[in-house]
């Protein structure tokens, strides 16, 4: 049973990954114009996966890859809704953008710029 398990841990960490770097690969090749639409609607248009070579991924090799998607995995594992929006609006977390408590008005006062 704790090999079966393993096994299935082991294929979803495969199909997670290949996904992953899919979607990177298909965003590294996205304009500004088309990150921004994406940004503002949530739809992604369908689009073919480019031509290999077409990505800066591409001239990775496996482990530098893994090892990027496992840092991608940390930096987004535990965050709740709010933070994700928040990081889509900002580019930074919320505990990152908030240098001081103004105590006089009981609000944060913003770093990020926005």
């Amino acid at each position: 049973m704790a090999m079966r398990k393993a096994r299935l841990d082991r294929v979803g960490n495969q199909v997670h990954f290949r996904h992953w770097l899919r979607m990177a690969r298909i965003f590294a090749t996205m304009t500004a114009d088309e990150l921004e639409d994406y940004a503002v609607t949530g739809i992604l248009i369908a689009r073919p996966e480019p031509a290999f070579g077409m990505s800066p991924l591409d001239s990775m090799d496996r482990a530098s890859l893994i090892k990027l998607w496992k840092e991608n995995l940390e930096m987004f594992a535990g965050r709740r809704g709010s933070e994700l929006e928040f990081y889509a609006v900002h580019g930074d977390w919320p505990e990152n953008c908030f240098e001081q408590w103004n105590y006089y008005s009981f609000t944060a006062v913003p770093r990020c710029g926005q």
